[in-house]
């Protein structure tokens, strides 16, 4: 590579410099000296590397001591390595105290909270606020449907699928209402309300073996069950501003003196869970926070957040599948176009989402153009009915889930409550039924 007209310049200049000067080698002219004696400038010099760079390679310093060199740099480095390593901690330490005090002084301490009542309403009260810029309002969505309340599964009639009684249900319920008090608790602010959609079959009924064991008497079912909501709407109310049940009758729940006993054809209201229903309302009567709605239709028609949507137990009027069996996702559209189609032809909105229970599976999906299905799961699981005609496994799910001015249904989850099955914690949420035939006082 041949060297340029100025590197060459510069090269004979220091050279001649460092000699006029008496200098006993080249690398000891100070740049400022060779700058003035040589009448270059800066700039000349930083077009061809620098200055420095020109003594080091032009006119290296050979006499050096390069164990010594080498010593001091590996030095120099440590000790650089140690001060970086040291003023990280110390910034660290700077910022985390600057948080933390500037945070724990927002936090108010009460001896209060050590109270349960107080404990709820120090959560109520202090919810974490939603981040910045997001302050659509909400509503949290909850089905219960296929609950059974007043059936006594035998685990070992079941060869241990599934066991169930008035105490399991009473702590799946419990879990139920701990998880929904909890979920999306950091937009808890924005939530208006919580819907409970009381889907059908909550009792067990006495459609199957009227005789027992496996029902309680319709009495202890519809008085159970009703002990149950009271409780969980109650310990709800403390996590919410209001809370809206919406109600429809399953199956189990029919009455079975008519003639069309396999299925309530007409006034599917007179049932046994309607009587509960309408119990339910009466609790609640005086309650501002609690509103309890129920329907002659065989559903229910409910706007939240701006959405319409339709909510029915799923065995009749609009059918989701057999119970165990299968889903029959091609009838469901269908179902869904013909009744949306209906709404359209008298100016109405159509539905956005439909929601059943029934078939004890969960499934979350979406059928024609946008529209959302929930069919809900089961709270029972398994019963000696299903295992009799081959179904083995039905895992106890309810679904929950979030409703925005934007999405119909925003963020899901499904609830796996049978491993509450043994815990007595929930036993404080949900007080198991006893058959006493009047409310205790705690409620």
């Amino acid at each position: 590579m041949s060297e340029s007209k100025l590197i060459k310049d510069v090269v004979a200049k220091i050279k001649k410099i460092s000699e006029d000067l008496g200098l006993e080698h080249p690398s000891l002219l100070p740049k400022a000296q060779f700058l003035e004696l040589s009448k270059l400038g800066e700039w000349e010099l930083r077009k061809i590397g620098g200055y420095n760079s020109i003594l080091n390679t032009y006119f290296p310093y050979t006499e050096k001591e390069l164990a010594s060199i080498q010593l001091v740099d590996d030095r120099k480095a440590y000790v650089n390595k140690l001060e970086k390593k040291y003023g990280s901690w110390e910034l660290f330490k700077e910022n985390l105290t600057e948080s933390l005090t500037k945070e724990l002084s927002k936090i108010k301490v009460e001896p209060l909270i050590l109270d349960k009542k107080a404990t709820e309403k120090y959560l109520h009260d202090h919810i974490v606020p939603s981040p910045s810029g997001d302050k659509n309002k909400r509503t949290i969505v909850s089905v219960w449907s296929d609950q059974h309340f007043g059936t006594n599964v035998d685990k070992a009639e079941l060869g241990g699928l599934n066991e169930f009684n008035w105490v399991i249900g009473a702590r799946r319920l419990g879990m139920l209402c701990e998880q929904i008090a909890s979920y999306k608790v950091e937009r808890r602010n924005l939530h208006e309300q919580l819907v409970i959609m009381l889907a059908g079959d909550n009792i067990g009924g006495i459609i199957h073996n009227q005789e027992g064991p496996d029902y309680d008497l319709i009495t202890h079912q519809v008085n159970g069950t009703l002990c149950y909501y009271v409780q969980a709407i109650q310990y709800l109310t403390n996590y919410f501003p209001s809370v809206r049940v919406l109600c429809q009758p399953g199956n189990h729940g029919r009455v079975m003196h008519k003639r069309s006993q396999d299925r309530a054809l007409s006034q599917k209201y007179d049932s046994f869970e309607n009587i509960m229903f309408y119990s339910l309302s009466s609790v609640f009567a005086k309650d501002p926070k609690v509103t309890i709605e129920t329907s002659k239709a065989p559903f229910i028609d409910a706007t939240i957040q701006g959405h319409r949507i339709w909510m029915s137990h799923g065995d009749t009027v609009f059918a989701v599948g057999n119970v165990g069996k299968n889903i029959k996702l091609e009838k469901i559209e269908g179902q869904i176009h013909r009744r949306n189609a209906e709404a359209l032809a008298k100016g109405e909105k159509p539905f956005e989402l439909f929601v059943s229970g029934h078939v004890h599976h969960p499934v979350i999906t979406q059928v024609g153009p946008g529209v959302r299905v929930v069919i809900n799961g089961c709270l029972i699981g398994t019963d000696s009915f299903a295992q009799s005609v081959g179904i083995f496994s039905s895992v106890p799910t309810q679904v929950i889930w979030e409703t925005t001015k934007k999405h119909v249904m925003g963020d899901s989850r499904q609830i796996f409550v049978a491993e509450a099955d043994q815990n007595k914690h929930f036993d404080t949420i949900i007080k198991p039924f006893n058959y006493q035939l009047s409310a205790p006082k705690a409620l």
